[in-house]
């Protein structure tokens, strides 16, 4: 007994085909709110882990009103930052050394303007250390992200060439 499979119609492929297609438009159309969403986050978490690493893990209720100034206000003043240095628009997976150059900049004006918003209005008694932890993890965050994505587009993104791949020499 021959089972033959069911052949796809023609329409049928062109409706998955369009599927995939309005799927990838939608995504390039909110890519950059996605890169927004990202960097807050990265920039709350920062944030919380300098808190973490300063207190050891145990933040005094004392100073939970400095974190919740802190994470307004590093997340504002970052997000701006971050957008006035173009930070926000861009494929990730084509990151370089300039790229983490920006990013470097972005976070030390992002984290200036911070502390200065942060010794004129905040809570007195915020604690110092806090401004250097949140900058080193707040970078090694934001380039680490995107490092990241560029080394897992590389790694698994690749096609391999296949046996009958013309190799050609540029000179």
């Amino acid at each position: 007994m021959i089972v033959r499979e069911p052949e796809t119609s023609q329409t049928e492929m062109k409706v998955s085909v369009t599927s995939v297609s309005e799927s990838i438009a939608r995504l390039v159309r909110y890519h950059r709110l996605a890169i927004w969403l990202v960097q807050g986050s990265i920039f709350a978490l920062s944030g919380a882990v300098a808190f973490w690493l300063r207190f050891e893990g145990d933040i005094p209720q004392v100073n939970r009103i400095h974190l919740l100034w802190g994470l307004l206000v590093w997340v504002a003043s970052k997000s701006v930052i971050f957008r006035l240095c173009g930070l926000d628009r861009g494929w990730w997976r084509f990151v370089s050394i300039h790229d983490v150059v920006r990013i470097w900049v972005g976070n030390a004006a992002g984290c200036v303007v911070a502390f200065a918003v942060i010794r004129w209005f905040g809570p007195p008694g915020f604690p110092r250390s806090i401004y250097i932890l949140d900058f080193v993890v707040c970078f090694l965050a934001t380039a680490g992200v995107r490092i990241m994505i560029r080394l897992v587009r590389e790694a698994w993104g690749q096609q391999r060439p296949s046996a009958a791949a013309i190799r050609t020499l540029i000179y």
